[in-house]
């Protein structure tokens, strides 16, 4: 029966309105890995700071859904909700993406041993 609904969903829908969906599942899915580089770089940055009391929480990730894997299958209030979504991710986009350089950039300086800078003087 689910089947039968989501094929007479699609055909009721035009060949643009079907590419707008999978653009946009696309689009949100992509949305969704960089989230999960960006708190994997925070989860790095964390480990390298090893204070013990000191409590942080993740980048909050809980505003991606699990969606179906078929877009024609989302609905309309769905997709009203992936929409927002993506057009709020597209004009934060420069500057999440500064923010996982700086903390990968953190991640590669931390990981040096702390005897690195040790004999710094001798190859000037």
């Amino acid at each position: 029966m689910a089947l039968l609904l989501q094929l007479r969903r699609e055909a009721s829908m035009t060949a643009r309105q079907v590419a707008y969906l999978k653009q946009l599942a696309a689009e949100y899915r992509s949305l969704e890995q960089e989230i999960c580089a960006l708190d994997e770089a925070f989860r790095q940055f964390k480990h390298h700071l090893t204070l013990a009391d000191l409590s942080w929480t993740a980048i909050p990730t809980q505003n991606t859904m699990r969606l179906p894997c078929n877009p024609i299958t989302w609905t309309d209030a769905v997709i009203v909700e992936v929409e927002e979504l993506v057009s709020k991710r597209r004009s934060q986009k420069k500057i999440m993406d500064q923010l996982e350089l700086l903390l990968t950039a953190s991640n590669v300086a931390m990981a040096l041993p702390q005897t690195s800078f040790e004999n710094i003087d001798e190859d000037f």
